[in-house]
């Protein structure tokens, strides 16, 4: 669509419905981008109905709403495999590679600086004492839980990542 809509739009859409474009009309669309628009798409919708008007008159038969799906399905296969479509995502795929050490990296910071805070909050919730206190007073018995948990989630974020590029 064009940005600056003319005065005379209506009367050329009007006239073009009609099927009738008067000369004076005629010369202000050859100048005008939105009236030449107009007449373009008029132009391509009436061409478009008398090929339909045409196919319909030859007795060919108008394929069913289904079969025009499948079609399309299958095009959109044929384009979704393609080396174009895997070019295109090649930045996409080294940005998601990147960003998950520096999301990690940044979370870590983050529970370090605030190490204290982020004790208290998780001290907290109901039943971590209980948790801490079956490990003993000292943390090194929370280790190996906290990197279990820690190697899941890296788990998790790997088959994520391998699945996604399928």
């Amino acid at each position: 669509m064009t940005e600056i809509p003319c005065p005379h739009e209506d009367r050329v859409r009007e006239a073009l419905i009609r099927g009738l474009l008067p000369p004076e009309l005629r010369d202000h669309a050859s100048g005008c981008p939105a009236c030449r628009e107009a007449v373009a798409v008029s132009s391509w919708m009436r061409k478009s109905r008398t090929a339909a008007l045409d196919e319909f008159a030859a007795g060919r038969r108008i394929p069913a709403a289904s079969e025009i799906r499948a079609r399309a399905l299958a095009r959109n296969r044929r384009v979704t495999g393609s080396e174009e479509i895997a070019d295109i995502l090649k930045p996409l795929r080294v940005y998601r590679w990147v960003a998950l050490p520096i999301g990690l990296g940044a979370g870590l910071a983050v529970l370090i600086l605030n190490a204290a805070s982020v004790k208290n909050l998780f001290l907290s919730l109901p039943g971590v004492r209980t948790l801490v206190s079956g490990f003993g007073s000292s943390p090194a018995g929370l280790i190996p839980a906290v990197l279990g948990l820690a190697g899941l989630i890296v788990l998790i974020a790997a088959t994520g990542f391998r699945r996604a590029e399928r």
